[in-house]
Order: structure tokens, then sequence, then C-alpha cells
């Protein structure tokens, strides 16, 4: 998660389709369990039905082994009309995650590239020939200091994410986190994309917290404050607003 200390880009205008503010998208980063006995994250269904609850839309990213072995959870997934993308791991090729949603005839939107997996600012040509051939549309990935802007590489959108990846965070900071980097990107009117470990909400105190925040989010568009897309509708609004000269979208 950002540090809501940071110093802030010059504000922009609204956001989104329906002119809102600023945008916050929600990201799942992986499905695995935390146990060779749940290969996948036991929490997923909790989560798709606080969700689906909201009303609130998000994207989850898939690693190879869970999208070529448990085809069912990825059909939970499309049911409550989230978004797939794959999940790349930390060294290596994003090949086997997408190759392995393709063959449960599931089509990736994007990939997530974790901490340490894109310490380059520019795609490699070897990940843009991947993503051109599974036909996604974007790659998101921890926002570089000196890159903290979503931008245009060719046709690829390219979208930084704050990734919150502790193994154990605590739930009421992260909830104070939440609120604080929420509350700074409307005021700036700006974009934050927050990515989050499925596996860390099996515990019931972090799920409350997650609770908490998807509440905020959900206050908030009511209020037509906020906009929460999928990563392919971010991707798609940032392409045809940096198309036009001289406009650029801040990551809060």
């Amino acid at each position: 998660m950002p540090d809501a200390g940071r110093s802030e880009p010059t504000s922009t205008g609204p956001w989104g389709p329906d002119g809102r503010r600023a945008a916050v998208a929600i990201v799942f980063a992986g499905l695995a369990g935390t146990t060779p006995e749940h290969p996948v994250t036991p929490a997923l269904p909790t989560l798709l039905r606080v969700l689906g609850d909201r009303d609130l839309p998000a994207t989850f990213c898939v690693e190879a082994p869970i999208a070529a072995s448990e085809p069912f959870a990825l059909s939970m997934v499309g049911v409550g009309a989230h978004e797939l993308a794959a999940l790349a791991p930390p060294s290596g090729s994003a090949a086997p995650a997408l190759d392995a949603l393709a063959q449960e005839r599931f089509s990736a939107a994007g990939v997530l590239l974790p901490a340490g997996a894109d310490a380059d600012p520019s795609v490699p040509t070897s990940l843009r020939d991947e993503l051109t051939r599974a036909g996604v549309s974007y790659l998101a990935a921890p926002a570089h200091a000196a890159d903290e802007t979503a931008r245009l590489d060719g046709d690829l959108v390219r979208i930084p994410i704050a990734l919150d990846d502790g193994d154990d965070p605590a739930p009421s900071a992260f909830h104070l986190r939440f609120q604080a980097t929420v509350g700074s990107t409307l005021a700036r009117g700006g974009l934050l994309v927050v990515a989050l470990r499925p596996s860390c909400f099996e515990r019931q105190d972090a799920l409350d917290v997650l609770v908490e925040s998807l509440d905020l989010l959900a206050g908030l568009r009511r209020a037509e404050r906020l906009w929460t897309p999928r990563l392919r509708e971010l991707a798609d609004a940032l392409g045809a607003d940096q198309a036009s000269p001289g406009r650029t979208k801040p990551l809060s």
C-alpha cells in the first residue's frame, strides 16, 4: 500500500465514463492456499460473496499451477463477473499462466508482475511478444519511484500498482492505510490500484477489516465520487486518455 505521506502529483480531471473524481481498482494477486490441503485459498468464496454483496468488480490474477489444475475456482470468479488475469512468477515467463488460462478456455485480460519481476520500467521484448500472442490489454507491475503514472508502451497499457504483499498484515494498520490513501486519491482526482494477496484474508480479523475497506469504496461509489473498474476497463480508459496529447493520470 502506498505511503500516504508521499508528495502529491498534480491534480487531474474526473475519471471514468461517468466523470467521477477518482478511480480505485481492486486486484487479488494469486489464488493459492497456504497449505497443501487447500490448493486454492479457502477465502475465495467469501471474497466473492463480499464483493458481490457490494456490487464491486475485481481482477483476480491467477498463477499457472492454479490455472491448470483448478478450473472450478476460475469458473467461480467468472460467474461473479470479475476479471481473470495471469500472475507471473517473480522470475521467469508469464507464458505458462497465460497458456494455462487459455487451455481452460478463459481469456486473460492482462498480466500482473509481482515485486522483483519488473526491475526495468520498460517492457522486455520477450514479455511483449507473450502478451501480444495472448491478446492481453495491460501489464500491471509495482510502481517505481520514477514511474508513477500509467502509460502506453506501444499498444500495451502499463499500469503501476500498490502491492500489499505482506504475509501477515496487521488488519487495523491495513484499513488505516487504505482509508488514508483512498482519501488522498479523491483529493487529487487520481487513481489507485491496490493488489492484495487473498490468502491473507483466511483470518477472520483480516477479512473483517477488508470488509470495512470495501464498504468505504461502495459508499464512495454510491455518492458518485469514485469509479471502481476492473483493470481491463482501466486500461481502456488510460489508452483513450493518453492518446490525447498533454493528458496523464497520476497513481495515488
